[in-house]
């Protein structure tokens, strides 16, 4: 594409982004000379988007208080940037880059100066929104959405700051009260036109309605993020029946999601303000739950709020609580196809979300009906939950093969309502009826699913249950060629030798053999060469008795494996590494054979030139040393000279 010789220039002679605000602009690359030739009409369009891009930046850079960095704009000049900004910023919209740059160093000004040291701005936009409103309204004339459009984008941006703002000083409640004084009202007024307009055009494109309209509720939110100020408890009637609107009248999703966003706001910031508006809504969201899948997620978090007012006995009722399990909390549980490919492909994505992830859609649905049952630990409510739970059960043992993802799901909902005086179930009997089976299956690869679940249940589990008798059958997962479930057993076994106990050490001690041959034959899986699950738990097993000798020829073997290949095994090594570091005395005897079993991977790194294996290879030898004796072996002094020598090499050539 050609560019036009000014722009070059200009890019040429911008100044680069400011460290710390430590470098002093030069007046041909000001801020304000970049604004002005942002707003001349005259200079080329390529220009002037160049012209805006620079202009971000530097405001982004020096818009701060003169503690803040060394060289601020002088009053001098900000004065007449927040003139030529706004007017710029509304009717830019020839170029989306100038538009976008412009608002974003709107918005920088803005969460410093907006709105107490910006006075005029305030009023002037809802003066101008106001005038904006009123003529989509009278006109019916979509070229008045344009304007519309960028004065919500450019009072949202503004707005956003109070839900940006970390620790709410003072001076942002000063700000926020400015706000609520000068715009709570016409923001009021614009959802009801805007809500009008819907009405009359229900048959027509309402595109643009409802991405304002969004904008507007985006802008309530931000208005009411850090308090539910007074104001709004004079016209809740008028806010809460636009709402009550949208969840009857509406079918758009994304405006649903955002009523349940705001009233869950509501809910968070004033426990049980409006019972005469909060008990319909709850009722919405059931319906909305079990009919409307793509609004799931929201309703889901705002009667998981529900549960925490005095509206949570409608969720409580008997065929509420079955309707909320049968249709949501199971459905969502289910697994996916998205997380079965997961499951084949990227098993540590997997095993993170599975344990860690907050707010995935499967824990989320679980959090309700946990909340659900512990505000009403009714004998009634636990057995339908249980009954829920045992029926899937029943649908597995009819047709395992079909229906496996059933008891998945079963086990899965068992291990998220896990309570300490409230169980669901009780884990024992569950444990014998569900998970013993998977775990004594002599097929370790069929049913990964189940496997991996029943892992992860006797892990979470395993200090109610007699988890012991088990590990030698938990053992054998390690064979599974299943990332996720060798995964989980490598989990289950490091945490049961964190323990050290008395009991656990001789019942390691008889199976460390094949231990350790299980392990590091899942790093011959394909995806687990570095399997961070499996080297902690090889980290872990060197504190058992007569394991350093095991331990060692298996590494070794590995390394060399490695080595062939040119892999990185940098996790096997530091495993091995702290192996020899944790184990003192043990290791003393060994040394000739280590000798005889590390020195060979060591040569091959040398051989090779595998120049980012060296610092392996030193620390190893240097490990070994500290075991021998005071001299320095000729074999060893040999290995570590090649290393040297290769290193100084590599570092005159540079």
């Amino acid at each position: 594409m050609k560019r036009s010789s000014e722009a070059l220039d200009l890019v040429w002679w911008c100044e680069p982004p400011y460290i710390d605000g430590r470098k002093k602009p030069s007046s041909s690359s000001s801020p304000l000379s970049l604004l002005h030739r942002v707003a001349d009409p005259s200079v080329d369009q390529q220009t002037r988007e160049c012209a805006a891009v620079d202009f971000n930046n530097h405001i982004k850079y020096l818009w701060s208080s003169y503690e803040e960095v060394a060289f601020p704009l002088p009053d001098a000049e900000r004065d007449p940037i927040k003139t030529l900004i706004v007017p710029l910023v509304l009717s830019s919209s020839n170029s989306t880059i100038i538009h976008d740059h412009l608002r974003q160093a709107l918005s920088v000004i803005g969460s410093h100066d907006f709105p107490r040291l910006w006075p005029p701005l305030l009023p002037d936009l809802t003066s101008r929104l106001q005038t904006a409103i009123s003529n989509v309204d009278d006109d019916d004339d979509d070229d008045d959405f344009p304007s519309l459009h960028r004065l919500l984008l450019t009072l949202n941006s503004l707005l956003m700051k109070f839900c940006l703002a970390g620790h709410v000083r003072d001076s942002i409640r000063l700000d926020l009260k400015c706000c609520f004084h000068t715009f709570a009202n016409p923001l009021l007024e614009t959802v009801q036109i805007i809500s009008e307009k819907m009405i009359k055009n229900a048959n027509n494109n309402v595109n643009n309605l409802i991405e304002a309209q969004l904008l507007c509720f985006s802008m309530f939110h931000s208005l009411n993020f850090i308090d539910l100020p007074g104001f709004y408890v004079k016209p809740v009637d008028k806010w809460m029946n636009e709402f009550n609107n949208y969840l009857n009248v509406t079918s758009n999703d994304q405006l649903q999601s955002a009523v349940f966003e705001n009233i869950g706001l509501y809910l968070k910031k004033t426990h049980q303000p409006f019972p005469d508006y909060f008990g319909p809504f709850a009722e919405q969201a059931v319906v909305r739950v079990l009919l409307n899948p793509p609004l799931t997620l929201a309703a889901i978090k705002f009667l998981t709020l529900v549960t925490t007012t005095s509206h949570r006995g409608l969720l409580s009722q008997d065929h509420i609580l079955q309707q909320i399990t049968d249709k949501v909390v199971i459905p969502n549980m289910m697994l996916r196809d998205e997380d079965q490919d997961l499951f084949h492909k990227n098993y540590i994505e997997f095993i993170r979300r599975d344990m860690e992830d907050p707010d995935s859609t499967r824990l989320i649905a679980c959090r309700l009906l946990k909340a659900i049952v512990a505000k009403n630990c009714s004998m009634t409510s636990l057995e339908r939950v249980s009954a829920s739970i045992w029926n899937l059960l029943a649908l597995f043992a009819e047709n395992p093969a079909t229906n496996w993802k059933y008891k998945h799901c079963a086990i899965s909902l068992v291990l998220s309502l896990k309570m300490h005086k409230t169980p669901v179930v009780d884990a024992e009997s569950f444990f014998r009826s569900a998970i013993v089976p998977e775990l004594q299956s002599h097929d370790v690869n069929s049913f990964p699913f189940l496997k991996a679940a029943a892992l992860r249940f006797l892990t979470k589990f395993w200090l109610k249950i007699p988890a012991m008798d088990l590990v030698g059958d938990v053992v054998r997962f390690l064979r599974s060629d299943a990332n996720v479930v060798h995964s989980y057993a490598a989990i289950f076994i490091k945490k049961r030798l964190l323990l050290r106990d008395k009991m656990a050490e001789p019942s390691f001690a008889l199976i460390l053999p094949v231990l350790s041959n299980n392990l590091f034959d899942a790093l011959k899986k394909r995806g687990s060469e570095e399997n961070r699950y499996v080297m902690h738990c090889i980290m872990r097993i060197g504190a058992i008795p007569k394991s350093p000798c095991i331990i060692g020829r298996c590494t070794t073997s590995v390394i060399i494996r490695f080595c062939e290949n040119l892999r990185h095994p940098g996790r096997l090594f530091e495993a091995f590494d702290y192996l020899v570091t944790q184990s003192d005395k043990d290791w003393i005897p060994l040394v000739p054979a280590l000798d005889i079993w590390i020195l060979p991977s060591v040569r091959m790194i040398v051989d090779k030139h595998a120049m980012r294996f060296f610092p392996y290879a030193l620390r190893l030898l240097a490990r070994l040393l500290d075991y021998d004796t005071y001299k320095v072996p000729p074999h060893y002094r040999r290995s570590i000279l090649d290393i040297l020598n290769m290193l100084m090499v590599e570092v005159l050539s540079m």
